[in-house]
């Protein structure tokens, strides 16, 4: 890797596994149009998880790509009317959901293989994500649990350094803790704001209604 660009100079792919069906990738409610869901693998690797909004699910996955069911998420996360144009998702068109091609960026699942969590890159809509001019203002990222099991769901925020910045990554260390990469977005010298963050779910009260 060099240090510089942090790229990958070559590289050889070992394996490939195709997803089926295909149509699951081609969903905007949740990720934005153009987007690709974010996966996560459990640590026994018998399933694999992505993220998808179609219209409001995650699917899991076998290691062979077949597709074994999907979990819903609540529909307060979904923008009402997807667009393949940026600025008509933006408010006045949708007031609720995700911002425009500001999915659920991150997906972990905890060692045991018990829950899921899927963050938002950005705060939603109705959170107050953006001003009156449409420019991102939140401080609020919504982190869904989903019980593997049960199906059953809470929520956690995650509060953000700045206004502007997005969520990228998160991953299980154990239980309770994970790691989430925050930064500004921007590329090269440009940006000026990337940080790894360990952050706890056991003190939060978590929520199911907000």
């Amino acid at each position: 890797m060099k240090p510089r660009t942090l790229r990958v100079p070559t590289f050889a792919l070992l394996a490939a596994v195709f997803f089926t069906p295909s149509a699951v990738l081609a969903a905007p409610r949740l990720l934005g149009v153009g987007r690709l869901p974010g996966s996560a693998t459990d640590m026994s690797g018998l399933t694999d998880t992505l993220e998808d909004g179609t219209p409001h699910n995650r699917y899991e996955f076998s290691p062979q790509g077949k597709r074994l069911r999907a979990l819903t998420v609540p529909e307060k996360f979904l923008v009402g009317k997807p667009s393949a144009v940026a600025n008509d998702e933006l408010p006045p068109g949708n007031t609720a959901g995700r911002q425009s091609n500001r999915g659920m960026e991150g997906l972990a699942i905890s060692p045991d293989g018990t829950k899921l969590y899927g963050i938002m890159q950005s705060p939603l809509l109705q959170d107050g994500g953006l001003d009156a001019a449409n420019a991102r203002k939140g401080l609020n990222v919504r982190i869904l649990e989903v019980d593997t099991a049960s199906a059953a769901t809470r929520e956690f925020l995650y509060p953000l350094e700045a206004a502007g910045n997005g969520i990228s990554e998160i991953v299980a260390v154990n239980a309770q803790e994970f790691l989430v990469r925050e930064r500004d977005g921007r590329a090269g010298a440009q940006a000026a704001f990337k940080r790894l963050y360990r952050i706890s779910l056991a003190g939060p009260t978590a929520g199911t209604s907000c």
